[in-house]
């Protein structure tokens, strides 16, 4: 079994998915920036990264406020969704280094694996389908559609434990954002941190853990059977 200070017996991990799994915040900017322009208006970058891992309707509120935008955050985050499938589509979309191996390895020894995200489920099964990774990934939460409340808040990786009948004290959670850690860490799952390659956030210090790769953290398990 792992060796400490991963939980012992582990019961599951519970992977974020944008930027933990996949790289596909560059596709969130982009489908953020189509909606924006039907209003007159664009978002830079550097004012994007700090919303990456928080929950749509906070972040369109935010955005309406600073360009007064009308209509409802929620419906804006449904034109977001489909402009971002309509990206999707145009693209091709890879694992990011280590996941396949660490996702069959955990499979192997027979420990449970979860997406938790913020993203909607159109987004997360659109994305999963993309990298080839539904098959490895048939437990997923959405924050923005399964939980009353979304990251940083504990709620969605309290319903993943939930479903997978472990403990959440028993789990591991592998985040990339700030707010991402702070929900795991509410919800009483070690976190570990793994910096996104394109866009790390500076501080990830709470985790109970900060590795520079997924395929470190393949290392730090190397006592999972194989």
């Amino acid at each position: 079994m792992p060796a400490p200070p991963f939980p012992q017996p582990l019961r599951g991990v519970l992977f974020d998915l944008d930027g933990t799994l996949v790289d596909s915040e560059p596709l969130h900017y982009a489908s953020t920036n189509r909606i924006l322009a039907a209003f007159g208006h664009r978002l830079e970058y550097t004012d994007f990264k700090p919303f990456i891992g928080s929950s749509d309707e906070p972040f369109w509120s935010a955005l309406q406020a600073r360009f007064g935008i009308p209509g409802r955050p929620r419906e804006l985050a449904a034109q977001r969704t489909a402009a971002f499938l309509d990206l999707l589509a145009e693209v091709r979309m890879e694992p990011l280094p280590g996941v396949l191996s660490l996702l069959r390895r955990l499979h192997a020894a027979g420990v449970a694996a979860a997406v938790v995200s913020s993203s909607p489920r159109d987004a997360i099964d659109g994305m999963l389908a993309a990298a080839g990774l539904s098959a490895l990934l048939p437990l997923r939460v959405s924050g923005h559609d399964d939980c009353a409340r979304s990251k940083p808040f504990p709620d969605c990786y309290l319903a993943a434990a939930a479903r997978l009948r472990a403990a959440p004290a028993s789990c591991i959670a592998v985040e990339d954002s700030c707010s991402g850690v702070a929900a795991a860490l509410a919800a009483g799952v070690f976190t570990v941190a793994v910096p996104s390659r394109t866009h790390p956030d500076p501080d990830l210090r709470a985790a109970h853990l900060r590795l520079c790769s997924l395929e470190e953290l393949l290392e730090r398990l190397d006592g999972l059977p194989r």
